[in-house]
């Protein structure tokens, strides 16, 4: 589960799985300009980083891993609000749906790789994030809040 506008709870969070155990811990990077959020283990390795005030005009925000650039979430150019794109090593993710209101998926030629969803949470500022096995977790969560951020600058 994770909350819509994560930076009011503080300087860090958790994200848990189906089961309450908590496996991502994210914190706010003061050592770097502008808000940027780390996303980590709990073992405190980092895996990557999102520059949440470095969007581009046009939509476009950069994943970090290991300090350099590593994933692109972007509106397509002609796009609808409706589709946004993360482009990635290893193939493209296309997000599509309901943006604004956290109900979409992300998809790889197709095939659906993670759902986003607010429909069975009873908290008003929270959705959830369900992520086939064998994706890479982290730079998903990280693109469902860069997605959050883009849409909601862009309204």
């Amino acid at each position: 589960m994770m909350r819509e506008n994560p930076l009011s709870l503080g300087s860090s969070f958790q994200i848990g799985n189906e089961q309450g155990d908590w496996i991502f811990r994210v914190e706010i990077d003061a050592s770097r300009p502008g808000v940027s959020l780390v996303f980590g283990d709990l073992y405190g390795h980092q895996l990557c980083a999102i520059d949440l005030e470095a969007a581009c005009p046009g939509g476009e925000l950069a994943i970090e891993r290991g300090g350099v650039p590593y994933a692109t979430v972007r509106w397509p150019a002609g796009a609808g609000r409706d589709r946004v794109l993360l482009e990635m090593p290893g193939g493209d993710l296309e997000m599509r749906g309901n943006l604004r209101v956290h109900e979409y998926v992300f998809q790889r030629f197709g095939h659906r790789v993670a759902q986003v969803s607010k429909s069975w949470l009873r908290l008003a500022d929270a959705y959830t994030v369900e992520i086939t096995p064998g994706q890479e977790d982290a730079i998903i969560l990280a693109a469902t809040i860069a997605v959050d951020r883009l849409v909601h600058e862009s309204a």
